[in-house]
Order: structure tokens, then sequence, then C-alpha cells
């Protein structure tokens, strides 16, 4: 794969690694509390979901079945309630600083609003909000790639989502999964041709961006 000169990160499950999780629980225990349905429905729903649409849209989409809405501006609540709160990956930082060095920028591409506003890390001009409704949609990069100032074969996605990695792909990006504990290796199959790297963790990222890893001269 090609050097990046642009960096996408997505928020959930890549930025942050207990963000849906968060989420996730909250919704347990509203569907669960109610009486509604067992946590175990509520883990199949999402899991079967989440391979087609990115794992936000899938418990928000469950939640609106049984009933329950929510938004991102819920996502404070959520972690009061919880008892836990959003976290952003300790190697984050260390990601932003060797892209500032190597004048590669990173933006951040999430659906979601007012993450700013819940992490003092974080600032209103990291975000690129994806120009569409779903990130599943290959139009939404398509778009987006028409915004850019860096073509789409220089960029790379990194996402936790298979089906947000083929979209991404059909609009010409390079393309790098994010390992959570929604998929296994048998989500990916049907995918694997969309994926150009496979990651753990921004460690991962981090030694492409420093050039740790092999990868071929963009441009």
């Amino acid at each position: 794969m090609r050097c990046p000169k642009l960096l996408l990160l997505d928020f959930d499950g890549v930025i942050s690694r207990n963000s849906i999780a968060l989420q996730r629980d909250w919704v347990m225990r509203r569907l669960c509390a109610e009486g509604v349905v067992g946590s175990g429905v509520v883990d199949d729903l999402v899991r079967a979901v989440a391979t087609s649409l990115p794992a936000r849209t899938s418990l928000e989409l469950v939640s609106l079945i049984y009933g329950v809405e929510w938004s991102t501006e819920d996502l404070a609540t959520m972690a009061r309630e919880v008892g836990s709160a959003i976290t952003i990956d300790s190697d984050f930082e260390m990601l932003r600083a060797a892209c500032r060095a190597h004048a590669i920028p990173l933006k951040i591409v999430s659906l979601a609003e007012g993450l700013h506003r819940l992490l003092p890390q974080l600032e209103a001009r990291d975000f690129c909000p994806p120009p569409g409704r779903s990130k599943a949609d290959p139009t939404t990069f398509r778009k987006l790639a028409a915004s850019l100032e860096v073509p789409a074969p220089e960029t790379l996605l990194v996402d936790d989502t298979p089906m947000v990695l083929r979209a991404a792909k059909l609009a010409g990006f390079q393309t790098a999964l994010m390992s959570g504990a929604l998929f296994d290796e048998q989500d990916y199959d049907e995918h694997r041709q969309y994926i150009d790297l496979y990651c753990n963790s921004l460690c991962d990222v981090l030694r492409l961006v420093r050039g740790e890893l092999s990868c071929e001269p963009a441009g």
C-alpha cells in the first residue's frame, strides 16, 4: 500500500476503544431494565446489523426497534449512568504528533456530533464529518473525496467496520481495519478485497506514519 498523505480516523472503535462498549452497556441497561429483551438478543442483533453498518448506527437502529431513542448528545448522560467515562486511546497523542512531524494531516471522520465538547483533547477543527447519512454508502466517500485537498488514493481511512471500508475502497481510498470486540475473522471474509491493512491498535498506524511498516511511496 502507499504511504498516506492524509490520515482519516473513525472515532468509535479507533480513537476511542471503549465508546461503543459504553453505548452498548447503556442500551442493554435500558432495554433489560424495562424487561423489553434479554442481553443476548441485543448482542446478536447488534452483531448481525454491524457487519453492514457502523457500530453506532447499529446500536441506534436496534434501540429504535424497541422504542429507545438517543443521540450522540446523550453520551455524557450515558457515561454518568454507566459509570464509565469515554476514553481516548493512549497512543492517539503520539500518533497526532507523528503526523505533524511528517506533515500528514489527521482528521476524524465521524457522524457523531459534539464529541469535542465532551473530550478536551479534541477540537471542532479536528473533525471531518462525512457528507452523507451513512458511512456504509460509497457515495458518502465519493463526496468526501471531492471535498479533500489530497486525492483519495493517497488518503488512508482507519475504521473498525468492514462495510465502511468497502464503501471507502470503492471510492478510491486506502483502507485499514482496526480490530475490535464486535467482529471476528469470519466477519471479514467477504470484505478482504477492500482492506489494505489490518491493525490491532493505533500503534500499527503510528508505525506506518513513521515509515516502520513497508509501503510504497505515494505519487
